[in-house]
Parts: structure tokens; sequence; C-alpha cells
């Protein structure tokens, strides 16, 4: 859509279809919020157990598709591979299947830790796999022009229908885990160190391929979305958890942690949407351009959150203390 009100440059950095867009943003928030939830469940189990390897499994698919929703990377893999797009996927997603197949499989065996959550996941993880065959139905038959927004809306439906899913379902597990067991915020603070290690990780193949193809053209950063800018956007949005959460522990400032949260998450949306050159209308003119900036922010970001997270007074979640 180019004309009209929603041709409005304000406008149309809303639908989640477009990438650099809040929309985008906040489907991959939701992921990264599935990919939290099971970090702190892993954590809350003994190191080596069954239960644990099986939802940090489910953190790193979470973790997984944040990057890739906001980087559109699947599209890229089916771009530069050296076969049809098809069988360039293949790999992933038997990779993608192998993994949740085994870690809702160790759920499902361990209903006495979990009860039935893996329903959800299972159903979650469903509707994000139909994603990318919906969009290569419609390529192949596209939708009469007055029906486009309708596909739109399958489409980006079923793919945010199936994060909440996930996030219904790591809930369940959060709240068998307080009925069985003590809950520390300890775990909930470990959880997200770890996932901030694990996007730490991550961003160093993703950086390292954004400095070396020198053809933006190749990239296509200023259509695609920037996959560099995916994994410093989202260790802010850790840091804006870490520091909302930190501001209701006892003796923590609460007014500076709520300050330091509201700023993180504001800068998880710029870093997300590029807001600002949007604004002026800029773009991405190279592929090297900011990558340096990209890395110290997100160094910085990471030391933030290992920040909100230290010295944590051992504690039980709100629920918890009402129901005593």
């Amino acid at each position: 859509v180019k004309s009209g009100w929603t041709g409005n440059k304000y406008v149309r950095k809303l639908p989640p279809n477009w990438e650099y867009t809040v929309g985008n943003w906040w489907s991959g928030a939701l992921l990264l919020c599935f990919g939290m939830l099971c970090a702190t469940v892993a954590m809350h189990h003994p190191r080596g157990s069954r239960g644990r390897w099986a939802v940090g499994c489910l953190s790193v698919l979470g973790a997984g598709l944040c990057l890739d929703e906001l980087g559109s990377l699947h599209e890229r893999v089916a771009k530069f591979g050296p076969l049809s797009k098809l069988w360039n996927l293949l790999p992933f997603a038997v990779l993608f299947a192998g993994l949740a197949g085994i870690s809702l499989w160790w759920v499902r065996q361990n209903a006495g830790l979990f009860g039935r959550a893996w329903i959800k996941l299972l159903i979650g993880f469903i509707c994000l796999s139909l994603g990318e065959p919906i969009d290569m139905i419609e390529h192949d038959h596209p939708w009469p022009v007055g029906l486009v927004p309708f596909s739109v809306v399958l489409e980006e439906g079923v793919e945010i229908l199936g994060s909440t899913l996930l996030i219904w379902g790591a809930i369940d597990m959060i709240r068998r885990s307080v009925r069985l067991s003590p809950w520390s915020d300890r775990a909930t603070f470990d959880g997200l160190v770890w996932l901030g290690g694990l996007l730490l990780l991550a961003a160093a193949p993703l950086l390292l391929l954004r400095h070396s193809v020198i053809s933006i053209e190749m990239l296509g950063l200023s259509e695609r979305g920037d996959f560099g800018a995916a994994p410093v956007s989202m260790m802010y949005l850790l840091v804006a958890g870490a520091g909302l959460y930190r501001s209701r522990q006892p003796g923590a400032s609460t007014v500076g942690w709520k300050t330091v949260g509201l700023v993180s998450f504001l800068a998880s949306v710029e870093l997300g949407c590029n807001l600002y050159a949007w604004i002026v209308r800029q773009s991405v003119r190279s592929a090297s351009t900011a990558w340096w900036v990209q890395v110290v922010l997100l160094v910085a970001g990471y030391a933030m959150l290992r920040l909100a997270c230290r010295s944590v007074t051992q504690g039980k979640l709100p629920s918890q203390e009402a129901a005593a």
C-alpha cells in the first residue's frame, strides 16, 4: 500500500509482514518472550536434568526463531543457497523439526513436572511452521487485489497465534513449577543472563556475514531487515525485562531500574525498527555501515544485563507471597 492515508510513512511502520516495522519487531519480541520464559524454567531445574535440557532446547528455539523473524534469515538462505528455494530451506526445516520434536518428547515424558503444556507448544510450533508454506502458495497463486489484506491476516495471524500459544505453554510450565517447589528470583535472572549470552554468541556469525558481503543489493538490508541489528535489539529487550523485574526486588532503586527498563525498551524498538532512518527517508546504504556500532551496543547491552541481574536477593514471586 503506497497511497492514501495507509501510505503515510508513519502508518507504514506498523504492519508485521514488512521488515523494519513495529509489527515485525512485536512478532520477534513474542518469540523472545517465549525463549525468556523457557530459560527461566530451565534454570529452575537441577543441572544436567532432563527437564533442564528439554526446556533449554525450547529456549534456544525461541531465540533462533526470533532472530529469523527480525532478520528474514530463512528468505536469505533460500536466495543464496546452491539449490532451489525449497531444497535450500530443507536442512533448516529438518533441524528445527528434530530439535522441537525431541524437546517436546522430553516435556511430554516429564508430565509430572510440566503437565500437558506440550500440547500448546506442539500446536504453537505447527502454526509457526505453516507461515512459509502459506507464503509459497500465495506467490504461486496470488490472491485478488481486493483480498490481499486478508492474505496478510491469514499468514501473519497464524504465526502470531503460534507465538502466543508457545508463551501460554511456557506460562503453564512456570505455574506448575511454582506449585511443585519454591521459586527463586535467582533462577529468573540466571535465565535472562543465559539467553543474553546466547544472543551474544549468535551475533558473531551474523555480524561477520554482514561485514564480509559487500553487495548491499545481495544482502537486501534496506528491504529485508538488518539481521545484524536483530541480536542487539533483542538484547536491549532482555535488559528492559531485567531492569523492570529488578525494580521489584527488596532494596532496589525502583525509579532507577524502571528508568533503565523503559529506556532499554525504547532502544530495542528503535534498533529493531530503524524508526529514525525511516522518518528522515534514509536506509542502510552500505553492507558495512554501522556494524561496529552494533558490536559496541551489543556488548554494552550484555554488560547492563549482567549488572541488572547481579546480587539479587533470594525471594518468591508475588503470586507465591499472596498464596502464603
